[in-house]
């Protein structure tokens, strides 16, 4: 790893951090208002979402993460 670009790599790790725990409150929310809605208004789907990730851990942190999300699921 370049130590140079650790202060780029930090800055970015910690905004996906907060960004990453902001929508786990907000899916949160919506999951249980959701399951405790009277109305019957879930359409399970399967959404087909292109990355352009190409290393392993890069793939593994972002199905990790989308799993970690309430309502979701990662599939290969």
């Amino acid at each position: 790893m370049n130590l140079a670009t650790l202060p780029g790599r930090l800055a970015a790790s910690a905004v996906l951090l907060v960004v990453f725990v902001i929508e786990l409150v907000r899916s949160s929310v919506s999951v249980a208002l959701a399951v405790f809605s009277p109305q019957d208004r879930l359409e399970p789907q399967v959404v087909a979402v292109p990355i352009r990730l190409k290393t392993d851990l890069g793939i593994a942190t972002l199905a990790s993460l989308v799993t970690l999300t309430p309502g979701t699921s990662a599939l290969h």
